[in-house]
């Protein structure tokens, strides 16, 4: 009674394991295509936000020259109606 063992590179061989291989190697070059776009949608995410959080600084850095600026107009405002209301009572207290 003899016993049959198969060799490694006869296992290899069989239909379906080559049929494995060939599917498997179909799918490397894609698979590295994938990879790569991922990483360039990655680094634009990336430089996006980058972007994304200088216009918000810079919308910030705006925002607050705007109130400051709008702070001076109403103090500015606010010392000419005072100076105006004096001249017109100045008007009416000297008058005779």
């Amino acid at each position: 009674m003899t016993t049959k063992t198969t060799s490694q590179t006869q296992q290899n061989k069989s239909p379906k394991a080559e049929m494995g291989r060939k599917l498997g190697e179909l799918f490397v070059e894609p698979l590295a295509h994938a990879e790569r776009i991922s990483d360039e949608i990655a680094y634009a995410q990336h430089k996006g936000l980058e972007r994304t959080r200088g216009v918000v600084d810079e919308v910030a850095n705006l925002t607050k020259a705007s109130l400051d600026y709008q702070l001076k107009l109403a103090d500015a405002w606010r010392t000419q109606q005072l100076e105006a209301t004096r001249r017109m009572l100045g008007f009416f207290t000297h008058a005779e």
